[in-house]
């Protein structure tokens, strides 16, 4: 009988064997290494888990931060407001202020020069106006004594009868720039009316002036010619001299009433 462990069933065998013991090692192999991928998913999941926290508690902490920081921000603004903008308001309502009171210093400055120059005008009108009314009344009573003369048939060609009229002039130029100039705003209304009145009068004496007429003596008069000439210049002479008295009278109420007429000197000038 042959031997067993030699025949070709018995190789076949032990091949099959090898086999089976092959596949079920790999299965062993397979089985660990699954249990391993297993293991290290399971890191991997842990290691997610950890992650997302992490990062879940990083975003919770940045927006906690963010909201404290802009609290913060806030209040500093606040508080940086509430210190710096109470100054720059201050500072322009004070520069506003000053501003104002500059102008209206400079509007009364204006007003105070302009009032000095019409008083200065007035007290110098007035005194023109006195002077006219000396030289005119000496004219007037030199006209009426050539009157009589004349009257009685005594005609002097070289006599001048008085001399006429006095033509000076009176000045309205410190009224007139007030005017211009808008000084007379910054006035009280009486203390404007007041003045008006007073130039008023100045006005009308000028063209009282105007209106007067002189002796011309170039030409040979007759006594029928020569006495209702004198006459005429006589009364409009003497009505010269009552317009002027009334102007004095005006200016010197004025100044009076203002305080600004030197009674001892003005007065009795």
């Amino acid at each position: 009988m042959a031997d067993r462990k030699n025949t070709p069933w018995d190789a076949m065998a032990e091949r099959v064997a090898e086999t089976i013991k092959r596949q079920l090692n790999k299965q062993h192999d397979s089985s660990e290494q699954t249990k391993q991928l297993v293991a290290q998913q399971q890191q991997t999941n842990e290691h997610l888990q950890k992650l997302l926290a992490s990062t879940e508690a990083q975003t919770q902490e940045f927006q906690d931060w963010r909201e404290t920081t802009r609290r913060s921000t806030s209040k500093v603004f606040l508080r940086k407001m509430l210190i710096e903008i109470p100054p720059v308001v201050i500072a322009v309502l004070l520069a506003f202020g000053i501003n104002s009171w500059w102008q209206q210093r400079r509007a009364d400055l204006a007003a105070e020069k302009a009032y000095r120059n019409i008083i200065s005008e007035l007290k110098i009108n007035l005194g023109t106006c006195k002077y006219i009314v000396q030289v005119e009344e000496d004219n007037l009573q030199k006209l009426d004594s050539g009157i009589q003369k004349v009257a009685q048939g005594e005609i002097n060609l070289d006599e001048n009868y008085g001399g006429g009229f006095m033509t000076i002039p009176l000045r309205s130029a410190a009224w007139q720039t007030a005017s211009i100039s808008n000084a007379l705003s910054n006035f009280e209304d009486s203390l404007m009316i007041d003045m008006a009145s007073a130039y008023e009068f100045i006005e009308a004496q000028e063209n009282y002036i105007q209106l007067t007429t002189t002796l011309d003596l170039s030409q040979r008069f007759t006594e029928e010619e020569l006495l209702p000439f004198l006459k005429t210049n006589y009364a409009l002479l003497g009505g010269h001299i009552k317009s002027t008295d009334i102007t004095i009278e005006k200016i010197q109420d004025f100044l009076e009433k203002y305080g600004e007429l030197d009674a001892e000197s003005e007065l009795d000038e």
